[in-house]
């Protein structure tokens, strides 16, 4: 709870009889005096630099994986886009081979 709403709350609270101005000032010295205002952070220069050191090596396998990640996919890629090549190479040479033999064979016969 902030000051300036204890503050609005308690004069609302004066406003309507509920507590006298008396009260009211006691009560805003008594929670000032528990609570103070939050002042600024103070970083230390250690604890910033740790967290710097820690989050190089993470950043640093992060791209080792994006990398062997990418090289994977790319070896799955390049893996589909040369075996039909070389399936077809293949079963042409199969062809090939067959054709010459049926030739070979009819040639035979006809002799």
């Amino acid at each position: 709870m902030g000051g300036d709403d204890l503050t609005g709350r308690l004069g609302r609270w004066t406003a309507h009889g509920l507590i006298t101005c008396g009260q009211a000032g006691r009560i805003l010295a008594d929670e000032r005096a528990r609570r103070p205002e939050p002042g600024p952070r103070i970083h230390s220069p250690a604890a910033e630099g740790l967290g710097y050191v820690g989050g190089v090596p993470v950043l640093v396998a992060a791209g080792t994986w994006l990398r062997d990640l990418i090289l994977l996919a790319l070896g799955a890629i390049t893996t589909l886009l040369t075996v039909p090549p070389a399936l077809g190479r293949a079963a042409g040479f199969a062809v090939g081979i067959a054709a010459a033999v049926t030739i070979a064979v009819v040639l035979l016969r006809v002799r």
